[in-house]
């Protein structure tokens, strides 16, 4: 099981804020992103285990992945 928590406006569209997915096998941070239904488009910054990840970063069983969307603003 891969615990994941939406940020800001990605909860809506999620449709909640925290989830438990299970995954089968690992698999890009990109592709984990499609698999909790989201595009990659609307993340703007991502971390497994609470540190930055590239989209191809590899996402396990145990992981905790973050998403957050992009931010604006100065």
């Amino acid at each position: 099981m891969v615990d994941v928590e939406f940020n800001l406006m990605l909860a809506d569209l999620a449709g909640k804020k925290r989830d438990r997915v299970e995954i089968s096998c690992e698999m890009s941070l990109e592709e984990f992103i499609g698999h909790v239904g989201l595009k990659a488009d609307d993340v703007g910054m991502q971390l497994i285990n609470k540190e930055w990840a590239p989209f191809e970063s590899r996402v396990h069983d145990g992981d905790y992945v973050q998403l957050f969307p992009w931010l604006e603003g100065g």
